[in-house]
Formats: structure tokens, sequence, C-alpha cells
């Protein structure tokens, strides 16, 4: 925006010189036109050519230079507007059974992983803290590294929008989106190794769209002990379920042992993955 304004002002700038001379030349045309008695027609048709000459090639040196500005406007406009996205905060998503699911795992809040078959970090659900282990030891995004053991979901029914750690414009997908993800007449999913990692791969079966859930393991209430890894995975939905008096919610899992699905009842104490969907 900051070019954008300063080529308005020179553009504005050119336009004010280019009516001055105009208005110029015409003032010392009718000048000299209404001057008969001072000298002879021959004389002033010279003056005339002259001026009216040497002003057009100023007119067109003024209009070359306006041109160039307007060019030089453009290419800034486009350079701005066609900026790089960052990639751990931008994710081009893909369609599947109707919901357009992100392709990577959630990272620290707002922000994606690198690749989609890296883990993430792991959450507790209805909170925005990220959670990770070095050297068997829990690490969270805030620095706190006070796991809750008796976290009770902040007592909500759905997650929070002030809690959620997706990045911008993602957020936790709700118990209908996940039930259509699994949906087996419309979407295949297969235990598959990607880059090394182990997981399920979900696919379109219109479009060929897919997306890949790394077997991430989950992080255990008690002293949020790594559990899983590479065998299994769960994964965050947004819906509590009511009929549970623990205050489950409704998870989507990746097993080796017993493949992809949904539905099952993850406790809030627990830390899991969230793979976002787009608002």
């Amino acid at each position: 925006m900051i070019y954008g304004k300063s080529n308005a002002i020179k553009i504005s700038q050119v336009n004010a010189k280019w009516n001055r001379v105009f208005s110029e030349v015409a003032r010392k045309q009718v000048r000299l036109q209404g001057d008969s008695a001072a000298g002879d027609n021959l004389e002033r048709k010279k003056c005339l050519t002259y001026l009216n000459t040497n002003q057009m090639r100023k007119v067109k040196f003024i209009n070359f230079r306006l041109l160039l500005t307007i060019g030089m406007a453009t290419v800034m406009f486009t350079s701005c507007s066609n900026k790089v996205k960052n990639p751990l905060t931008y994710d081009e998503g893909v369609v599947i059974n109707g919901v357009k699911w992100a392709t990577r795992n959630v990272a620290a809040p707002g922000t994606f992983t690198v690749n989609p078959e890296d883990v993430g970090m792991f959450y507790q659900w209805n909170c925005k803290v990220g959670w990770s282990t070095v050297n068997n030891c829990a690490v969270s995004s805030d620095g706190s590294n006070s796991w809750n053991s008796k976290w009770d979901g902040n007592d909500a029914s759905t997650w929070e929008k002030s809690n959620d750690p997706s990045p911008s414009g993602w957020r936790v997908p709700t118990d209908i989106e996940i039930k259509k993800l699994f949906d087996k007449e419309k979407v295949t999913n297969e235990w598959i190794t990607e880059n090394g990692v182990n997981g399920s791969k979900f696919t379109d079966k219109v479009t060929g769209n897919s997306i890949f859930l790394p077997a991430a393991g989950i992080l255990l209430f008690g002293y949020a002990e790594l559990d899983g890894v590479g065998k299994s995975g769960a994964y965050w939905g947004s819906t509590r379920l009511k009929e549970h008096v623990i205050g489950a919610v409704v998870v989507m899992g990746v097993s080796v042992d017993h493949g992809a699905n949904w539905g099952g009842a993850g406790e809030v104490s627990y830390g899991y993955s969230v793979r976002p969907v787009a608002n």
C-alpha cells in the first residue's frame, strides 16, 4: 500500500504538470493570434510553429513518464499481491467427501508441521497448550511444563474457539466432519508408511484427493508419558459426548492392529494430535 500511495501522488503531479503545459500553449497562441498589428503574419506562424513543436515534445516526454510511472506501479502492486506465503501458517488443504482437510498436523499453537508425516504437538481437549516429548520428558509450548492430569476440558460442551490451536482459517473438526472422512462408501483408508512414518492414508474415491495421518502415539494423562508411537494415534474432534460421565470426546484413531476408526471415547486429559479442517 505504501508503493500504491506514492505512485498515486506521482501520477497526480504529472497530470497537473501536463495541464499547465497545455494552458501555457493555449495562452501563447491566443496572445500571438490576437496581436495582428504587432508584426508580420509569417513571423507569427513561425513563432507558433516553434512553440507548438517544442511544447508537444514536452507533452510527449511527460506522457512517456506517466506511462512509465503507471507501469512501475503495476509491477509493484503485482509484487505485493504475490507475496510468498508462510508454510508454517498456510496449507493448501484438500477436499475429501465435501470437507476441506489440512494436509499436516498442528505443531505449536497457530502453526503446521513442516511435512505431512511429521507428528506435531499433542493437546489436551479444549486446551491451547501444545506438548511434545524430549528425552522422555514432556515439554509444553508455553514454557510452563506443568502437565495437568486433572484437566476437565474447562467443562465445555464443544472445543472453544479461544482455545483452538489451529492456524488462522482452520479449526478442530466436528464429529460430523470426522464421520464423513470415515464414510467407506466415499473414502478409502489404508495403513501405509510415508517417508519412514507409519499411519493411515484417506483417499476420496471420486477426486483422488488424500491426506496422511501419522501414527503419532498419545500422551497418557498421568505423567504425560508417550505411548504407541508408530503403532497407533488419536486425533481430537471438537464434540463432547454427553452420555459419558467422565467427559469423553469424539476422536478418530489410526492403528496398525485395528485400522482407522472414529467415534471412540477419548479422555479429555489425554494428549492427542490435531488435524484441522477449514472454517
